[in-house]
C-alpha cells in the first residue's frame, strides 16, 4: 500500500510554467513525471496567499542533498536547459523541479541513476519574490484589480493641460 502525497502549496504562475514545460521536447522524461506529480498534488494559490517559506521560482533558497554541504542558490527558470551555475540552479533540472513548492524543512526523494535514492532537503527561503514585493508595497493586488488598472489606461490630464496651456498662449 502506498501513502498519499500531501498537497503541495504552488505560486500560481509557477504551476502555469510547470504546465508549459510538459510541452517542452527538451525535457526529460524523468523530469516530465515529476511535474505531472507535482501538478496532481498542487494547490495553487496568489502572491497574497502564498507563505513566506515556500520555494518558488527566482526564490533564494539553501538545500541540502544527502550528507553534502548545503548548497544556496536561485531557482531560476532558464528558458531552456543548462548546466548548473555558480548560485544557479535551473528549474529544468531534477533538482531545481524537486525544489519547486517544498517548505522549509520539507523533503524531496531525488531518483539517482545508480539504484540508490537522494534526499534533498530544503533548509531556508532566504528571498522569495513575493514575500519581498509583500514587505515593500503590502498585500499583493488580486489578477482582477491588475486587470481593471491596465484597461483603465493612463490619465488623459497631461495631454489636456498642454493642450489648454498651448491654446491660450495662442490666444494672447
Amino acid at each position: 500500500m502506498t501513502t498519499a502525497l500531501p498537497p503541495l502549496t504552488l505560486f500560481d504562475e509557477d504551476t502555469a510554467v510547470l504546465r508549459r514545460l510538459l510541452d517542452d521536447t527538451t525535457l526529460l522524461d524523468r523530469a516530465k513525471a515529476l511535474i505531472r506529480e507535482k501538478l496532481a498534488r498542487a494547490r495553487p494559490v496568489d502572491a497574497a496567499n502564498l507563505p513566506g517559506n515556500v520555494a518558488t521560482i527566482n526564490s533564494r533558497v539553501t538545500f541540502q542533498v544527502g550528507n553534502d554541504v548545503p548548497t544556496t542558490a536561485y531557482l531560476v527558470d532558464t528558458g531552456q536547459p543548462i548546466r548548473l551555475f555558480q548560485e544557479i540552479v535551473p528549474l529544468r533540472s531534477l533538482v531545481g523541479l524537486a525544489i519547486l513548492g517544498l517548505q522549509e524543512g520539507e523533503v524531496a526523494i531525488l531518483e539517482a541513476h545508480q539504484n540508490s535514492n537522494a534526499t534533498l532537503s530544503l533548509k531556508r527561503v532566504l528571498h522569495q519574490p513575493q514575500r519581498e514585493l509583500r514587505a515593500i508595497f503590502g498585500a499583493a493586488p488580486s489578477a482582477t484589480s491588475m486587470g481593471a488598472a491596465r484597461r483603465a489606461g493612463p490619465s488623459n490630464d497631461f495631454e489636456q493641460t498642454r493642450f489648454l496651456s498651448s491654446q491660450s498662449e495662442a490666444v494672447r
